[in-house]
């Protein structure tokens, strides 16, 4: 059960919940994140400041998410590489990174900063730092500064 000072704290830090969604009271969650309905964050989790976490979110045991992060909607941090085994492998996620919706980031993966995961995509292993990935199972796909690129056309072109 959360305590009170918990989410006293929270909301001091405008840490916004959209219910019902089950944090565990041992969770770290950083100033101005917003937390969508539906979601699992589990013991031991680490979120950083001004992340985004979109609905029916699930984040497993351990797992560490910098700050400036955006998980869609049903992405999943796995964190049991041998289910049911005793030792876990939590996902570490670094600063600036977009993690497109329904993707499966699978047990003991490091995202490095400054990356993105594109949409429905699975990613079994580290990714490094300024690349996009995609697919099943993801790969490089382009540079950051081309996916910037490519985004800033989009956004120019729905004007």
């Amino acid at each position: 059960m959360l305590t009170l000072e918990t989410l006293t704290n929270w909301r001091l830090n405008k840490v916004t919940i959209y219910p019902p969604t089950y944090i565990h009271e041992t969770a770290q969650i950083g100033a101005g994140t917003k937390i969508g309905a539906f979601g699992n964050i589990d013991q031991d989790v680490t979120i950083g400041k001004n992340c985004c976490i979109q609905a029916h979110a699930k984040i497993h045991t351990g797992s560490k998410i910098g700050d400036n992060v955006f998980l869609g909607p049903d992405v999943t941090l796995l964190n049991d590489l041998y289910p049911m085994s005793h030792k876990l492998s939590p996902v570490f996620i670094e600063d600036n990174v977009i993690i497109g919706g329904c993707c499966v980031i699978n047990p003991g993966v490091h995202i490095s900063e400054n990356t993105v995961v594109c949409s429905h995509s699975l990613v079994t292993k580290n990714i490094p730092k300024g690349e996009v990935w995609l697919g099943n199972p993801a790969k490089y796909h382009c540079s950051i500064d081309e996916y910037i690129s490519k985004r800033t056309l989009y956004e120019g072109e729905q004007k």
